[in-house]
């Protein structure tokens, strides 16, 4: 099966970025400066020839492939298991629904922190109106910064699961997650991380965070849309409930049921053969670039970016100032007018950016608005796309 997947070129030194560039075929169309990779992540083009060898190739294998190299892309240990899911959202729905629904009772807690997506909200709102248990939230400091403290201070004997955002896509901030996790388990607390941003930002060492859930999305790694994992402990594997899942359960007797012995009620959530051969890929190219070099480039173009950006009086921009403490991605407002008109300003320059709630409207209600210009920066991110950026809203906001 894994002859399947094209091989990615092995980039040790360091991250061409142009080289990088060319294996995304979208980058080559549509505006020059392409700093919208959030709302519009370009797919590999080995991933879309990973697809289109799938389709002739025998589809049991193809999740089996996507786990393995997902695995070691982020350190997954044999504690625990990866199972890929049609995106994170898809991943979070699995962990309320089949893992938190059938323990959760009135009065029970599940403790989150502001700055988490619509998918974890949503998930979590629906399972709480279901079970009468109550959602409670971190107290938000300065840059949505968590504390290993302020998480001891809010579990409380009815804590059933704590939920983190690794890295928010709005304020860039990179939470302990292997020291609140830590915290949380000598409370005796699940942890659930949602993993979509930081993934594809830095390296993940899943032994070291050692969390019990871990959300993993398919397109910023450069998967195509309705990809993405659910790495889950083995323990907890085992506490899914499979009458949550379509197609996850093997029937045994006529008033009950069990997860097949050899698999989990999670596999019948996989994208389609092609698609998790395309995640495989993906994952397999991100590996071979090396997430310390990823993280390397992209650290040194956000301080770049947040350099120039800083100067700007007439900015607000969000998030920490050390790139050591956040990810890959810079959201920003103008004072004087609504983001989406200096997005649409940009765009007349050259320059894309994603603009709008990026999955994360009460974080921006927090914040005191409705949206943010947010520019990523992915490995094929090249240091004139950032003079760009940065050249095109000092022209536009402070034309000399």
């Amino acid at each position: 099966m894994s002859a399947a997947i094209p091989v990615s070129l092995p980039f040790r030194a360091g991250v061409d970025a142009r080289q990088v560039r060319g294996s995304h075929p979208a980058l080559g169309a549509g505006l020059p400066v392409r700093l919208d990779g959030w709302a519009n992540p370009p797919v590999l083009g080995r991933a879309l020839d990973a697809a289109a060898a799938g389709w002739d190739s025998p589809e049991g294998g193809a999740p089996a492939v996507a786990a393995e190299r997902l695995a070691a892309l982020l350190g997954a240990p044999r504690t625990h298991r990866v199972a890929p899911v049609r995106g994170a959202a898809e991943a979070v729905r699995v962990v309320a629904r089949a893992w938190a629904g059938p323990r959760l009772r009135a009065g029970d807690e599940v403790l989150l922190t502001e700055s988490a997506s619509h998918a974890t909200l949503l998930a979590f709102q629906q399972v709480a109106r279901a079970t009468g248990a109550s959602l409670r939230f971190l107290p938000f400091r300065g840059r949505g910064r968590v504390t290993p403290e302020d998480v001891d201070d809010a579990i409380t004997p009815r804590t059933r699961l704590l939920c983190l955002t690794h890295c928010s896509p709005v304020l860039g901030t990179l939470l302990p997650v292997a020291e609140l996790a830590e915290t949380a388990r000598a409370r005796r607390v699940p942890v659930l991380v949602d993993g979509s941003a930081a993934a594809a930002a830095l390296p993940v060492d899943l032994a070291l965070l050692d969390c019990d859930f871990y959300a993993v999305d398919g397109p910023p790694l450069g998967a195509p849309p309705g990809t993405g994992a659910l790495v889950l402990h083995r323990e907890r594997l085992h506490e899914i409930d499979p009458a949550e899942l379509p197609g996850g359960a093997e029937v045994v007797d006529l008033r009950w049921s069990r997860l097949a012995p050899s698999t989990s009620g999670v596999d019948a959530l996989a994208p389609a053969g092609p698609l998790c051969l395309a995640l495989a890929a993906a994952a397999e190219f991100r590996t071979r670039l090396g997430p310390f070099a990823v993280r390397r480039h992209a650290s040194g173009l956000t301080r770049r970016l947040l350099g120039g950006l800083s100067r700007l009086r007439e900015l607000r921009v969000f998030g920490p100032g050390a790139v050591e403490e956040r990810g890959s991605s810079v959201a920003f407002a103008p004072f004087d007018r609504p983001p989406r008109d200096l997005a649409r300003q940009l765009a007349r320059l050259g320059i894309a950016v994603s603009c709008g709630h990026h999955e994360s409207m009460p974080l921006h209600r927090r914040l005191e608005l409705d949206e943010t210009c947010l520019a990523w920066i992915g490995p094929y991110t090249l240091p004139d796309e950032v003079d760009a950026l940065v050249h095109g809203v000092t022209r536009i906001l402070a034309p000399a």
